[in-house]
């Protein structure tokens, strides 16, 4: 493998292999593919997470586009490829200064994306900038404003700290939607519902503030089960 990558960054790959594979297909593959894949994990994830996968995913894209780009343009000389027209060794690397501009834009949307995590992290953003509160009262924990991760946090905490937790409510209209995104089961009974998982004590019953929207009940269910699987 670490001689197939010397051999196109030295540029003695074949002419049309680096031209066609690795400066036509390959960037922008990894490019639509990663940031695909991206935007599906990112929105469930964790911002630390965010922040981990967004670095690894464009580093790779960052680095195979640079490699693609000098390999080809070696692979295009004169000297590397005597039998070929001047036209033909110039249209190769344009193909791969295509490549490289994609990836460069790809990664310029890096560093606002960081710190749109960063904020979300740090409770900076528009969401984690309004009031929310969460107080432990008994067997009772009330939970009051937009669903941030900063809250999120705090509520996983309270539910390390008090295994006598048994009903939560809730008086919210949501918030970020990877806070909510769970695997964890629900079952309803009796017109309560309730959160389990695992070997987890407490039974969650899950009280929602009238007048809130038609889906928050179910988003909150969500919540509630990855903050008991989390904690």
């Amino acid at each position: 493998m670490l001689k197939f990558i010397g051999r196109q960054w030295r540029g003695e790959a074949l002419f049309w292999v680096s031209v066609l594979l690795f400066s036509l297909i390959l960037p922008w593959a990894l490019i639509i593919g990663g940031t695909q894949w991206l935007s599906k994990d990112t929105i469930e994830s964790t911002p630390q997470r965010s922040i981990v996968t967004s670095a690894v995913i464009f580093s790779v894209i960052a680095m195979v586009g640079i490699w693609q780009i000098i390999g080809t343009w070696r692979a295009s000389s004169k000297a590397r490829a005597p039998g070929r027209w001047f036209i033909t060794r110039w249209m190769a690397r344009l193909v791969a200064l295509a490549g490289l501009a994609a990836t460069a834009f790809v990664v310029s949307t890096v560093p606002p994306a960081m710190a749109r995590f960063y904020s979300e992290m740090s409770d900076t953003d528009i969401i984690g900038r309004q009031a929310h509160s969460l107080t432990v009262e008994g067997d009772l924990v009330v939970i009051t404003g937009r669903m941030s991760w900063g809250l999120f946090d705090k509520f996983t905490r309270a539910l390390a700290d008090n295994d006598q937790l048994q009903t939560v409510v809730l008086n919210s209209s949501g918030g970020h939607f990877g806070c909510r995104t769970a695997d964890g089961r629900f079952d309803q009974r009796a017109g309560a519902r309730y959160a389990h998982h695992g070997n987890v004590r407490q039974r969650l019953y899950i009280c929602v503030s009238r007048g809130a929207p038609k889906n928050t009940a179910k988003w909150w269910e969500a919540w509630v089960s990855r903050a008991v699987r989390e904690h």
